[in-house]
């Protein structure tokens, strides 16, 4: 599954979230190219906490597309949950 939050930090003049895969690195990939972002603008790859960073707009395309909204804190649990489950 592909996951948007709903954090709102600035980046020069845009307001960014976060968008990150329960999956798989690929699954990412393939759904941020859906969304017109590149696979060079993925944050911290191959790691248990690798995103995209992406504006408001790409937030709404993105959910257009299936991914699920959740709160900053349900993104940061999961992707700690995912860090667990690839350490045991």
């Amino acid at each position: 599954m592909i996951y948007v939050d709903d954090y709102n930090g600035r980046f020069r003049n845009m307001v960014m979230c976060h968008m990150s895969s329960d999956t798989s690195t690929e699954e990412l990939i393939e759904f941020a190219a859906k969304i017109g972002l590149k696979e060079e603008w993925i944050q911290v790859r191959g790691t248990w906490h690798e995103h995209f960073d992406v504006s408001q707009s790409k937030k709404k395309l993105a959910i257009k597309h299936g991914a699920i909204p959740i709160n900053s804190r349900g993104l940061v649990k999961m992707m700690k949950e995912l860090k667990k489950n690839k350490e045991s």
